[in-house]
């Protein structure tokens, strides 16, 4: 895995990433941290840099709100430590960060990128019923406040490219170009 890394760090251009919930978080809470884009992130290589939970960062003259994590639906079939993290899902910490942050830009930001969906998100994008988790919970209530203003939202965590209530869109394998 290092390898891709190191072919990811080689490029012209500078890689910004959020955790989503198969990612080995003790490891990438073990990242030296420094300041960039207002913000604190993790180093990963010299171009390539972890997003983190409840922050807000500005990149290129506009304003991110990430959230990562995720709950697995899946972790019954998974190992504790190699592909299943208990801290898969935002905590209380990260939580409370995440509303002092919008606290700070009065709750307006230009993008939003999280992992996982609100609820009413993945509804439409699925036809089963999906556990509703402590994330999905949470960016239910960060979306339902009516002073939250952004411009649009992505989020993975559903392996599909769809855009859904127009301004929400959940990626896969398309890139897109934010205006």
């Amino acid at each position: 895995m290092d390898g891709k890394f190191d072919w990811l760090n080689d490029k012209p251009w500078t890689t910004l990433f959020l955790d989503g919930n198969h990612d080995n978080h003790p490891k990438l809470a073990m990242l030296n941290d420094v300041e960039m884009f207002g913000n604190r992130v993790g180093v990963l290589r010299d171009s390539i840099f972890h997003l983190k939970r409840g922050m807000v960062y500005n990149v290129a003259n506009r304003s991110f709100f990430t959230l990562g994590g995720a709950f697995s639906i899946d972790k019954a079939y998974r190992i504790e430590g190699r592909d299943w993290w208990p801290t898969e899902e935002p905590d209380y910490h990260e939580s409370k960060r995440a509303y002092e942050s919008l606290d700070k830009v009065e709750w307006k930001v230009d993008y939003v990128l999280t992992h996982d969906g609100p609820s009413w998100a993945r509804d439409i994008l699925h036809s089963h019923h999906i556990e509703i988790s402590y994330t999905v919970r949470l960016l239910d209530d960060i979306f339902g406040k009516q002073k939250f203003e952004f411009k649009h939202h992505y989020f993975g965590h559903h392996h599909m490219d769809r855009t859904v209530m127009g301004r929400h869109t959940c990626c896969y394998n398309k890139i897109h170009e934010l205006d």
